[in-house]
C-alpha cells in the first residue's frame, strides 16, 4: 500500500504546500503521505447531462459572446464555479491526487508487467528525485 497525499502549488512556480488534512501518522505508525500528487486546481471533466454541465456550457457561450469590458459578471461566475472550459472545471482534494498516482503505476506496469507491488513502491517512494 502507498499512502497518497496531495499538494497545491498555488498556481506559482517553486511553491508547494501539502493539501490540508492529508498528512500525519497512521494508527500503525506509518508517516503519511509517502508520495504526493497535485490536489488543487486539477482540471476535470464535468458530468454530462447534469444541471452544472448545462450551466457551464451556458456560461462558456456567454463568455465567448461578450466584449471584455462587458463580461465582468460572466467572468466572475466562471471563476466562482471554477469552470476552465465549457466541459471542464477545477477540482481539489486528495481524491484527485490518488488517481494521478494510480495512472503512473498503470503506466509502469504496462512498461514492465513483471513489476511487483513492492518494486513499484520502492521506485515511487524510496528513490531520490533527480533535481
Amino acid at each position: 500500500m502507498i499512502t497518497v497525499g496531495g499538494y497545491t502549488d498555488h498556481n506559482q512556480l517553486n511553491q508547494r504546500d501539502l493539501y490540508h488534512s492529508n498528512f500525519g501518522v497512521t494508527a500503525d505508525g506509518t508517516v503519511k503521505p509517502e508520495i504526493v500528487a497535485p490536489a488543487m486546481w486539477v482540471a476535470a471533466p464535468i458530468l454530462p447531462g447534469t444541471e452544472f454541465y448545462e450551466r457551464a456550457e451556458a456560461l462558456s457561450r456567454a463568455a465567448a459572446a461578450y466584449e471584455p469590458e462587458n463580461g465582468a459578471f460572466v467572468e466572475a461566475a466562471l471563476q466562482q464555479e471554477k469552470i476552465v472550459a465549457a466541459h471542464y472545471q477545477h477540482v481539489d482534494g486528495t481524491s484527485f491526487a490518488a488517481p494521478i498516482v494510480a495512472s503512473v503505476v498503470a503506466q509502469m506496469i504496462e512498461a514492465n508487467p513483471r513489476l511487483t507491488p513492492g518494486a513499484i513502491k520502492n521506485i515511487l517512494v524510496l528513490q531520490p528525485i533527480a533535481s
